[in-house]
């Protein structure tokens, strides 16, 4: 509530006639604090243009009997008012931002009213807020393939992990890890990616692009984005309710198939998690995956309640192998 109501503030004192640059300064700094900060500011803008209307029909006429200083204070009232009634507005805003979620294992196919299309893969969670100005995501957990259509004027940006992705009539697909950990894959097409929020200021160099299908950029915190290019019909084979590993850690490639499984699959074993794997699996089907496994390196599949924990055996490979 303190983030919104600053926002607010910043709302009427940038609007006002006594804007200097010394001001617009300070809020780039309010604005650079961080995420919160900027979903404020982006709520309560939203909030204000919905408000435009009634702020129009309030405005004071000049009223040459008053005595001075009493026009400026009935602005200030109006003004109030009309932030008043942005907030009322901001809940209606809120209340038109559709939340779709998927479960466990489960796909979703979201057709939006440009004919756009987002396909939502296992455990995801995002918000979808379409306006006359644009056309905006926010990943809030999980993984989501992105099929935009082109709309001029309206830009289509994706929240997710502190960054902003922006595309026109392109095909990318985000994963987001963690609070600041997500990879964003270009299908086909050109995107953008930003520091979430960024305006003007410094935070405009920050700038990633990605061109060439299958370029992939990895944002972690405290490190430099790393950009590299894997094949691309494993990142997305999700889509089919598949899983591809290629040479891939046995811990790692255990971790991906929990996602799509309530049935876990738990090595315990620092010697049988570096076992490399590859090969072509159905999403969900853990059994089926640790019996593979266990029959190519000569493991034990021990069934525990919910849980496959994966055990070395006698006749077990040496990690090197």
């Amino acid at each position: 509530m303190r983030v919104r109501a600053e926002a607010a503030a910043w709302l009427a004192s940038l609007g006002g006639p006594h804007r200097t640059p010394e001001l617009t300064e300070r809020f780039g700094r309010w604005l650079a604090h961080g995420e919160p900060h900027r979903i404020a500011w982006e709520r309560v803008s939203d909030a204000w243009d919905l408000a435009g209307g009634l702020a129009a029909k309030m405005q004071p006429r000049e009223d040459v009997s008053e005595v001075e200083g009493r026009p400026r204070r009935r602005t200030l009232v109006l003004a109030a008012a009309v932030l008043l009634a942005a907030a009322a507005a901001l809940g209606l805003l809120l209340s038109r931002a559709a939340a779709v979620s998927t479960g466990t294992g489960e796909r979703r196919v979201l057709s939006l009213e440009d004919g756009s299309r987002i396909t939502l893969n296992t455990d995801t969670r995002l918000a979808v807020r379409y306006d006359s100005r644009s056309r905006r995501v926010w990943l809030e957990r999980g993984e989501a393939l992105f099929e935009v259509r082109r709309a001029p004027g309206r830009p289509f940006v994706v929240t997710a992990g502190g960054r902003d992705i922006r595309a026109l009539g392109t095909a990318f697909e985000v994963r987001r890890y963690g609070a600041q950990q997500v990879s964003i894959t270009l299908v086909e097409g050109r995107i953008s990616v930003t520091p979430a929020g960024a305006a003007s200021s410094a935070l405009l160099r920050e700038v990633t692009v990605l061109s060439l299908p299958g370029q992939r950029v990895t944002f972690l915190p405290g490190r430099e984005p790393s950009i590299d290019r894997p094949v691309l019909k494993q990142v997305i084979a999700w889509q089919n309710g598949e899983v591809v590993f290629d040479d891939t850690p046995l811990g790692e490639a255990a971790r991906e198939m929990n996602r799509y499984s309530e049935r876990h699959i738990l090595i315990e074993d620092p010697q049988v998690a570096v076992l490399r794997v590859s090969g072509l699996f159905q999403a969900g089907d853990s059994t089926e995956f640790a019996q593979g496994v266990a029959e190519t390196f000569g493991l034990r599949a021990q069934d525990v309640g919910d849980r496959i924990i994966l055990l070395r055996s006698a006749r077990a490979p040496s990690p090197s192998r």
